[in-house]
């Protein structure tokens, strides 16, 4: 299982980038054009105020003491996002499915919004599959990605004997 927390601190900070490199190849075009020192003053400085705020979530997942996954709630135009990513060692083992369950539960449970989004390239069919047990659809697409949304009383209706 793993230790979910919201990241407070550089340390946590840089955890989450390393873990984000690691997936790298199952990211949209715009999200893998940020480099490393971008990606340790984003997280550092833009998201943490952010968080307070109330504009960004950002948030560290551990397992035996290792950064295992890393997962963003970001407010885009009116709408909540999630994205995440697994470290490898981590993936095919049901933490994927936990750490988008934080995140969602995450954005329902603190009344941020009714509904959550997410993207994800149309390649990633493991992800695609995650994300559709869990109750997103798709709302639209175009050549690269999906785009999927999870309203919440669908979510609450699917999980509520859990």
């Amino acid at each position: 299982m793993l230790e979910i927390k919201p990241i407070e601190n550089l340390v946590e900070a840089l955890d989450m980038v390393e873990v984000r490199n690691s997936g790298r190849q199952y990211m949209t075009t715009n999200a893998m054009t940020i480099s490393v020192p971008e990606q340790i003053d984003w997280y550092a400085h833009a998201y943490l105020p952010a968080n307070e705020a109330g504009h960004a979530y950002a948030f560290v997942g551990y397992e035996n003491k290792q950064a295992a996954a890393y997962g963003l709630v970001v407010l885009r135009d009116e709408d909540y996002w999630v994205t995440g990513v697994l470290a490898p060692q981590t993936r095919g083992r049901g933490r994927g499915e936990q750490l988008f369950r934080h995140l969602s539960e995450f954005v329902f449970d603190n009344g941020l919004s009714e509904r959550v989004l997410l993207d994800v390239l149309k390649t990633n069919d493991r992800a695609i599959r995650l994300y559709q047990s869990l109750g997103f659809v798709a709302l639209f697409d175009d050549e690269q990605k999906f785009v999927m949304t999870l309203n919440k009383e669908d979510y609450e209706s699917q999980f509520a004997n859990l």
